[in-house]
This record gives C-alpha cells, sequence and structure tokens, in this order.
C-alpha cells in the first residue's frame, strides 16, 4: 500500500536536497583549499601570444559530480512526481507517459505539453504551460530542468572564477598589449585558462583568485553551484506548492 499523500513525495525530494546542500558546500570548499594550484604561461610560437592558466594539482572528486547530478535529478522529479499526482488527484487513471514539460522553444514546450500531458486536466495542463518552461520564458527553470538529461554524459560541475576578484591592474597582476581575460577549462591539462595577450604582450598574474566551484552550464546558471542549488530548491517549492494549490482550485470548483 502507498502511505504517501499527494505531493508529498516531490516535497520530500525538494527537501532532500536542502538539507544536503550544506554538506555538498563545505566538500566544494574543502576541495579547493586543499587542492595544489599553480599558475602557468604558455606561448604559441605561431601566433605569438601568450596564455595564463591555473593549473589545479588535484581533479575534482568524484563524490562531489555525484551529489551535483542527485540534486539536480531530485529536483526534476519532483516536478515530474507533482504532476502525476495531480493528474490522479484530478481523475487520470494512471501516470503513464504524464512529465513535467520542458522545451527549448515555447513552440517546442507547446509540443512537449500535448506529448506529455495527455489525458491531464485542461485547466492544469494551462497553469503548468504558463510556468514558461523555456528559452524566453523562464530561462533558469527551462536551463535547471534541462541539466537532467545532458548530465548523463557531460560534466554538471566545473571550478571557475570570478574576474573581477583578481585584482587586475593591481601589482601582482599585468598584463601588456592587446590582452583580454576569460575562463575556459582545458580537463587534459586540468586547467582554467584566464587570460591572453596578443604578439608582443606579457602577463604577470600572481595574484589571488576568487576560486569556487559551480555548475558548468553558463548563463543563466552561472555563480557557486551551492547557490544555485538553493535558489532552485525553493523555485522548485514553489512550483511544487502552486501546482498543489491549482489541484485544490479546480476540485473545488468541481464541487468536489
Amino acid at each position: 500500500m502507498d502511505d504517501l499523500v499527494p505531493f508529498e513525495s516531490p516535497k520530500l525530494l525538494i527537501n532532500g536536497v536542502r538539507q544536503r546542500i550544506p554538506g555538498f558546500d563545505q566538500d566544494c570548499r574543502d576541495f579547493l583549499a586543499s587542492c595544489p594550484k599553480e599558475i602557468v604561461y604558455r606561448k604559441d610560437p605561431a601566433t605569438r601570444e601568450e596564455f595564463a592558466s591555473i593549473r589545479f594539482g588535484s581533479r575534482m572528486p568524484g563524490r562531489l559530480r555525484v551529489e551535483a547530478t542527485h540534486c539536480v535529478t531530485d529536483l526534476r522529479h519532483s516536478l515530474d512526481q507533482a504532476v502525476c499526482d495531480a493528474a490522479i488527484e484530478l481523475g487520470r487513471k494512471d501516470t503513464k507517459g504524464v512529465y513535467f514539460p520542458f522545451g527549448r522553444t515555447a513552440a517546442d514546450l507547446d509540443r512537449e505539453v500535448v506529448a506529455r500531458c495527455k489525458g491531464v486536466d485542461a485547466s492544469l495542463v494551462a497553469h503548468i504551460r504558463g510556468l514558461n518552461a523555456h528559452q524566453g520564458g523562464d530561462d533558469e527553470l527551462y536551463a535547471f530542468g534541462s541539466l537532467a538529461g545532458p548530465i548523463k554524459h557531460q560534466r554538471i560541475l566545473q571550478i571557475t572564477t570570478d574576474l573581477n576578484s583578481m585584482g587586475m591592474g593591481g601589482p601582482n597582476f599585468r598584463m601588456r598589449g592587446p590582452a583580454e581575460t576569460y575562463v575556459r577549462w582545458s580537463d587534459l591539462r586540468n586547467e582554467m585558462e584566464f587570460a591572453r595577450t596578443g604578439p608582443g604582450g606579457h602577463i604577470n598574474a600572481d595574484t589571488e583568485f576568487g576560486l569556487y566551484v559551480g555548475l558548468g552550464t553558463g548563463a543563466p546558471l552561472n555563480g557557486v553551484a551551492t547557490a544555485v542549488f538553493a535558489r532552485m530548491v525553493d523555485k522548485f517549492e514553489r512550483i511544487v506548492v502552486d501546482i498543489e494549490a491549482e489541484t485544490i482550485r479546480i476540485l473545488d470548483s468541481r464541487g468536489a
């Protein structure tokens, strides 16, 4: 017998992620503090460009990637479960083929709504469609929710830095000639390339870096991974509670 009340399971998943965030955050901090680092420079003999990178003496622990993957998939599953619970409460006989829809574009989302919400109460479907889980709608929701598929074969975490924290222009960070700063990760070298100069230029980057572990996805999920997870826990919880409230509203309107 299933002893879970409607919408209890997705809330348990969300709360589980919330409880794991502090430990995950500390593990990320411990890794960055203990990992050996050095600034390395290289020149391209063909273009005469000079590049500067931070080389890390240790690779990111696999357990951090596993934990991050669990956070992403558990939050994604919470939305699927919320839609399934609502569908059953509103009269669908089973939850086969029912999922929370995401779409790359608004048109893609419309197609996903049709495919993923068959037989679900039309008013609830309209409510879910109105959450705009697509690019150009709720970009953050779409970007985070879409991670659940790609993380099967992509790196979900990467070490990165806030370029504004590097003290550029100070006595220990100097670049001469045409130059730019950026962040580019190299798995082969276990390095984070962060600056280049054109021919004849030179870099001196003896400075401190505000390093952090971020989600390897770019905008709109930039920033410390744990901060993104905390923000998304709140967002996904609001969505689940809203779906529950809409389900109750629909049932009340039927006189149920």
